[in-house]
């Protein structure tokens, strides 16, 4: 319900352009049904952060977008065990790093004083 009341209505358009902020922010709204709804587990929303790292880092490697749902648990519990900071951000897919901005200018300005 959450995901839903922030827009978010699909895996690969909507939740994978969430920052990790966002994610661990959501809060499910009352309604006239539910006028006091429970918080989301922090549980829940680690492992919704991870499941992002995870798609972001696959699609880094492949250079192309995956199918979660196909995605095998091994490779995520890799992910997981192996590759996962949880003291580092992650950056969605649609972000441009630092370094390629920084990377992008100073080609524009060599090819400038061409």
């Amino acid at each position: 319900m959450a995901l839903n009341e922030t827009g978010v209505q699909t895996f690969l358009g909507d939740l994978t352009t969430l920052t990790e902020e966002d994610i661990m922010n959501l809060k499910t709204q009352p309604t006239r049904g539910v006028p006091n709804p429970p918080d989301i587990p922090i549980v829940h929303k680690h492992k919704t952060v991870i499941t992002i790292a995870a798609y972001h880092h696959q699609t880094r490697l492949k250079g192309a977008s995956i199918d979660m749902r196909l995605f095998p648990i091994e490779l995520f519990n890799h992910f997981c065990i192996s590759l996962y900071r949880h003291d580092e951000k992650f950056i969605p897919w649609q972000v441009e790093l630092l370094s390629q901005v920084n990377a992008k200018a100073s080609f524009l300005r060599a090819s400038s004083q061409i």
